[in-house]
């Protein structure tokens, strides 16, 4: 009677199951351990903000400001954290699922000082008017906006389209697809150099 039993509950069927059950546990605790540890990674802090690069695209009086040594000073204020926007493309681009979203929610709350380009002012029904920003090169104005907050009426009228910006706010959201879009509430204008 008791050979039956143990011959019936160690059945190559019953090991089979066994074995993919520890298998896919071992799976499941690398896994884990591999995006908790993505997860913890913090992101490389950048010791200066400049310009976006693309020369070519940039205005004129830009230029001419930049190799006369006239730009204004472009140092994050009090509490805004070093960190550039391709650091957080990067990254957002690099992380899947959970782990996106706790990177995502870690940011929350930073505040950051960036410069970027001018893609335009659009009216939303839920928000009112918004401010969108390339972080890209002026040239590729067709591509989809990085940053967006919000403006108000003055503030639109003194805004000038495909023009550098420098801007500042706290990031309220990043969205999770592969936009990578960073919502800031409150952000405001810093300064339009080159308008």
């Amino acid at each position: 009677m008791k050979t039956a039993r143990a011959k019936k509950r160690f059945s190559p069927d019953f090991k089979r199951i066994a074995w993919c059950c520890g298998y896919l546990g071992i799976l499941g605790l690398l896994w884990g351990v591999w995006f908790g540890y993505m997860a913890r990674e913090k992101p490389a802090s950048d010791a200066s903000l400049q310009l976006p690069s693309d020369r070519s695209a940039q205005p004129e009086a830009l230029q001419s400001r930049q190799t006369t040594g006239q730009e204004p000073a472009l140092s994050p204020s009090a509490g805004s954290v070093k960190l550039p926007f391709s650091v957080i493309r990067e990254a957002m681009l690099s992380l899947r699922g959970r782990a996106r979203k706790q990177y995502a929610a870690m940011l929350k709350g930073k505040r950051v000082r960036w410069a970027g380009w001018v893609h335009g002012v659009k009216e939303h029904r839920r928000t009112g008017l918004q401010l969108h920003i390339d972080m890209d090169a002026a040239s590729d104005m067709d591509a989809a906006y990085d940053v967006s907050f919000r403006i108000t009426p003055d503030e639109a009228a003194k805004i000038k389209e495909r023009r550098p910006i420098v801007f500042e706010g706290i990031i309220d959201s990043i969205s999770l697809d592969r936009n990578c879009i960073v919502e800031l509430n409150p952000g405001f204008v810093i300064s339009q150099p080159g308008g």
